[in-house]
């Protein structure tokens, strides 16, 4: 957690946002993965529906 002084909290508040940026680009990645994921099956399911 943070120290006390200004210059640690602002150091940590710099870290927390680091942090951040990091965790929400991995988001993103996830979410486009879980979208390619999701058409990839979307065309399975197709495809598997025009078999006899």
């Amino acid at each position: 957690g943070p120290g006390d002084t200004e210059v640690q909290l602002r150091q940590y508040l710099a870290v927390l946002a680091q942090h951040r940026a990091t965790l929400e680009q991995q988001r993103r990645d996830i979410e486009d993965t879980l979208q390619e994921i999701s058409l990839q099956e979307r065309q399975c399911r197709e495809l598997l529906a025009q078999k006899p």
